[in-house]
């Protein structure tokens, strides 16, 4: 079945559906687009219908995202099972757990040559990303980056390896329960941002492998280190941030360990920069990589401009991928001059070169802190300032 774990979906997108219509209308006429989806058939709402509930705040009903619901798993299972991703080695382990442990035990060379094996997989990784980040992602993703669908679940499931996310996900939707359903939210979008920006950081690398046994050889170390290493390398701002959110999430009902991995993991999705500023780097270990990596953040503001991206105001999907291009500019940048940083022989060595251009961006911050709320045309200025310097 594509509907699995269809129940947990509720809290992961509690209190959102008002602000993600544009999203479904967006996600809606892509389907029908390519011809499979027919609004009147399905008693989804016309454009006029859409129209009338964009007027008054209303998102779509519950029974409208169930359909679509259906309809993504559909259609992305068509695109996997067409693909080879459901032969990737790497899911092998996903089709053996499939089955219950006394057919495991006795059976796992059978499981292995299963006739449905690849239907089965297909089903699997089908529910595992839209479950997980949503109705649109895989279709919204695939059209930003260019990339086929199956290329997205790959990167996802690349995604889940690395971080170990799957057992995170889990004892997420253990605190089950309509008093928690807040809490889940809020931990579940933490996952997800780190799961999103990981899935563009892989499709979007020049060279990168899709595979998901060398993305676990990889990257699963240099991610390991990171998080080994995170509290001597973030600076006090955000250290003080993943404090603020393990006190919180505690109160609220969360296991310490799980609040405190979960509150890491924002910024442990810089571990894939780090991970390859390490490899550009010569004769630079992991430690060194991500404490120049935070402290170029701070220094430059660039996590100041990152917190006035994602408060800028958006009414549609088009000012939300405005604003999400900006951020992953504004991650890039800050790579890139760690980066440079590194090969200048340190952060300051390198801010003592460039004192102009840090005035001018500076300059330019100020201003921006001054206005009431910075807009998306600050943000893009800043990002240009913030782009001279990592190419210079």
């Amino acid at each position: 079945s594509c509907s699995r774990n269809s129940n947990q979906e509720w809290p992961r997108t509690w209190g959102l559906d008002k602000d993600r219509l544009s999203d479904h209308v967006r996600f809606m006429r892509g389907l029908e687009r390519i011809g499979r989806l027919n609004r009147a058939v399905e008693f989804l709402p016309d454009d006029e219908a859409i129209a009338e509930r964009e007027a008054t705040g209303q998102g779509l009903t519950r029974p409208d995202l169930a359909i679509l619901l259906s309809y993504a798993k559909l259609v992305l299972f068509d695109d996997l099972i067409a693909s080879d991703l459901p032969d990737d080695p790497g899911l092998g382990q996903m089709l053996h757990d499939y089955f219950p442990g006394p057919v495991r035990e006795r059976f796992p060379e059978n499981i292995a040559s299963h006739p449905l094996g690849r239907e089965i997989t297909a089903t699997l990784a089908t529910n595992e990303i839209i479950d997980r980040l949503g109705r649109t992602f895989t279709l919204d993703t695939a059209n930003k980056t260019g990339r086929p669908a199956s290329d997205v679940a790959r990167a996802f499931a690349i995604t889940l390896d690395i971080y170990q996310l799957r057992d995170v996900y889990r004892q997420i939707e253990a605190l089950d329960g309509p008093s928690r359903f807040p809490l889940q939210a809020e931990m579940f979008r933490a996952v997800n941002r780190l799961a999103r920006r990981s899935v563009a950081w892989l499709l979007r690398k020049p060279g990168q492998s899709l595979s998901i046994a060398d993305g676990h050889t990889s990257l699963a170390g240099p991610i390991g280190a990171v998080s080994d290493c995170l509290a001597q390398v973030v600076t006090p701002e955000i250290a003080s941030d993943i404090d603020q959110k393990i006190a919180a999430w505690t109160i609220a009902g969360a296991d310490a360990t799980l609040a405190r991995t979960v509150a890491q993991l924002d910024p442990l999705a810089s571990a894939l920069d780090i991970a390859q500023i390490t490899d550009a780097s010569d004769g630079t270990d992991v430690l060194e990589a991500a404490r120049t990596y935070f402290a170029t953040g701070e220094a430059l503001k660039l996590a100041w401009c990152r917190t006035a991206a994602l408060a800028l105001e958006v009414n549609n999907t088009w000012e939300r991928m405005a604003a999400d291009a900006s951020l992953d500019d504004l991650y890039s940048h800050q790579a890139d001059i760690a980066s440079s940083a590194l090969a200048a022989g340190g952060l300051p060595e390198w801010m003592a070169a460039r004192n102009n251009q840090l005035d001018r961006l500076q300059h330019t911050l100020e201003e921006m802190a001054q206005a009431e709320q910075p807009n998306s045309a600050m943000i893009t200025v800043a990002n240009g300032l913030y782009r001279g310097l990592g190419a210079a």
